[in-house]
């Protein structure tokens, strides 16, 4: 069964609590996020014999933009705050003017292909997956012009660089420097710190794989396939 779901700046708690039947996510309950939501999804899910949702066949995909919001103790974001050097402080408490991205959920395991977050402390970027077995890995970028005094910034650039990423010509007119962190948890094991290009763009092409998959279920006519004869 397909159907669509259009929300108008409904508060995120309210609406976190009603989807907690359906999409088992740890910390996206009303006690870790916070805000007014707008999204618009598309969805299909199974019915049973009886007519019934079969939950664990759900799959989405969509947009959305949470205003005025905060992320209370939420694990991947607390986790950044231990990287050495980074400086991040009272991460547990993220309040953000912001958020805006793009996601969907494929076979129980949620994949953020871009986010965007405009907080008081920073601007960043990120892209990731959750599973709902709780493993999950998130790639950040941090745009250090609002994070860290000038003294810190080169030390830093020099990390990202020798983890083979390239300065961006648009950080340079802009006069800012980016770092790309991680936060992931995999087989019991936490790991938070510096990307580096290789896994993230590995990351990249895992969810550019699994989007296209959910292209097809959604809208097969926009999606082709060149084989060779």
């Amino acid at each position: 069964m397909y159907f669509k779901t259009n929300v108008d700046r409904m508060n995120v708690s309210q609406m976190a609590d009603g989807l907690r039947d359906y999409i088992q996510i740890e910390d996206f309950t009303s006690d870790h996020v916070k805000g007014i939501i707008s999204t618009q999804m598309d969805g299909e899910i199974v019915l049973d014999k009886k007519f019934e949702p079969v939950y664990h066949s759900l799959m989405l995909k969509g947009d959305l933009t949470i205003e005025k919001g905060a992320l209370l103790n939420v694990k991947p974001v607390m986790e950044v705050e231990k990287i050495p050097g980074v400086g991040l402080k009272n991460m547990d408490k993220l309040y953000f003017s912001t958020l805006n991205s793009s996601i969907f959920l494929f076979k129980n395991d949620l994949y953020i292909p871009k986010t965007e977050i405009r907080s008081s402390s920073f601007d960043a970027m990120f892209l990731g997956m959750y599973s709902f077995g709780e493993d999950y890995a998130y790639h950040i970028r941090m745009f250090l012009g609002e994070v860290l005094s000038s003294k810190s910034k080169a030390r830093l650039r020099k990390q990202t660089q020798d983890s083979g990423f390239e300065d961006d010509p648009d950080d340079i007119a802009k006069g800012r420097t980016s770092i790309y962190l991680v936060s992931k948890y995999e087989n019991g094991k936490e790991k938070a710190g510096f990307d580096n290009r290789k896994n993230r763009t590995n990351m990249v092409a895992k969810v550019n794989l699994q989007e296209q998959m959910v292209n097809m279920r959604f809208h097969p006519a926009l999606v082709t396939y060149n084989t060779e004869e």
